[in-house]
């Protein structure tokens, strides 16, 4: 949600760009609930799927392939869109995507979360004091990251919410102003990965 964010409020875009990157994700998102629908069982033909298709190749496609944002793509970018296959076009369209954590950290972050949430029984391994598994985190380790990353994105959201809007700013004492700078920091976080690195070489096992 953090790079969403900037990538939909991200300042001096116009009117016509927002309008694309918005219908861009309503499209994706319609194409998705299609794909849904055919794993459970619908056919082509059932009403839902066919009013699903109705949204989005004639309702939301159709506002945004006429475009000049559109037509400056190339065709091999306009037929992943016609398919609905892409949401967001970071890399190409945003100029300013601020990440607060590395981005090779935060992969780490999302793998590990990922597989301790979703990967049974290698979740399970948290839960416990075992040191069989070492490459996984124990429970409150992981708290510890999750609660850690939670408060930067948000105070990174934050920070770039009341810098868009500035009328707000005069709302906030400088301590709240540099609480929410300090608290998009990543400095606990990578202090703690950094303390984590030196006691694994003394034999420590995460």
């Amino acid at each position: 949600m953090h790079d969403i964010f900037q990538y939909i409020c991200e300042p001096f875009t116009s009117k016509n760009e927002q309008t694309f990157r918005i219908k861009l994700m309503e499209y994706h998102s319609v194409n998705d609930y299609i794909t849904i629908l055919r794993k459970l069982g619908f056919s082509d033909s059932d009403h839902i799927i066919n009013s699903y298709e109705c949204i989005a190749k004639y309702s939301i496609l159709n506002r945004f392939i006429n475009t000049e944002e559109f037509k400056t793509l190339d065709y091999k970018k306009q037929n992943k869109i016609r398919e609905g296959s892409r949401a967001y076009y970071f890399k190409d369209r945003a100029k300013n995507i601020i990440k607060p954590i590395d981005e090779t950290i935060e992969s780490g972050i999302y793998n590990m979360l990922s597989n301790s949430g979703h990967s049974f029984p290698l979740g399970l391994r948290n839960f416990t004091n075992s040191i069989s598994s070492p490459a996984y985190l124990s429970w409150n380790n992981l708290l510890f990251i999750s609660l850690e990353v939670t408060i930067i994105y948000l105070a990174s959201v934050t920070n770039r919410f009341i810098r868009l809007r500035n009328r707000h700013l005069s709302h906030l004492s400088q301590n709240q102003k540099k609480f929410i700078k300090e608290m998009s920091s990543d400095g606990v976080l990578i202090n703690w990965l950094n303390n984590c690195i030196e006691e694994d070489k003394k034999g420590f096992v995460l």
